[in-house]
């Protein structure tokens, strides 16, 4: 269960700079925050009541998933996360409703290991 709370905890977009058009989820060398970065704030600002404390321990946390053994599959749903609105579930988590197949898929590779 612990792992599902993580996948819902960072899953998310947030604020993307349209003009940017480096693809690389990493981070924008010498302009912007890492995808986590920006992720974890568009998490905190959605309030879930079963969210992140904080925007550093959601960062954290991600960093943490990106490279762990399911890091492709998470790539894809930061990919999917980046712009989307996050929202809060039933249970108050934190996720993005537009990257479910991804989510999926991620939480699937979870499961398996």
């Amino acid at each position: 269960m612990r792992a599902l709370f993580l996948l819902l905890l960072v899953g998310c977009g947030g604020g993307s700079d349209p003009e940017d058009t480096d693809t690389d989820t990493d981070t924008d060398p010498g302009t912007g925050p890492t995808a986590c970065e920006s992720g974890c704030v568009a998490t905190v600002a959605a309030d879930c009541s079963n969210g992140p404390a904080d925007e550093a321990d959601c960062t954290s946390t991600c960093e943490g998933l990106r490279a762990g053994g399911c890091g492709t599959e998470y790539e894809a749903v930061l990919t999917c996360s980046e712009g989307e609105a996050v929202t809060c579930d039933v249970d108050g988590r934190p996720t993005v409703t537009a990257c479910g197949d991804e989510l999926s898929a991620f939480a699937v590779c979870l499961n398996a290991g």
